[in-house]
């Protein structure tokens, strides 16, 4: 393997480990941030967080906090569960 190269499965596994910690972390403080160094980083991310707001049956909320790091949060006021506010999402 060269790099980040992951296979399909590998990467199911990841975005699953992704979604259980910000999950967990959204639960306990309503706010999760995670490392986002590339576009494609960022991108998976906001696939992860499409996935969080269905299992959470809630919206989520993603802002990008700087060049490095996103940040999850419930986003107040919407009424539509499975709803993703990508706020200042650049990918």
């Amino acid at each position: 393997m060269i790099g980040d190269v992951r296979t399909t499965e590998e990467e199911q596994r990841y975005r699953t480990v992704l979604m259980e910690h910000i999950a967990a972390e959204l639960e306990e403080k309503s706010w999760a941030r995670c490392p986002a160094y590339s576009p494609e980083e960022r991108t998976r991310l906001t696939e992860v967080a499409r996935a969080l707001c269905v299992r959470l049956d809630r919206p989520v909320r993603v802002d990008v906090q700087d060049a490095y790091s996103v940040l999850f949060s419930f986003e107040r006021g919407a009424s539509e569960a499975g709803q993703l506010d990508v706020g200042r999402l650049s990918l």
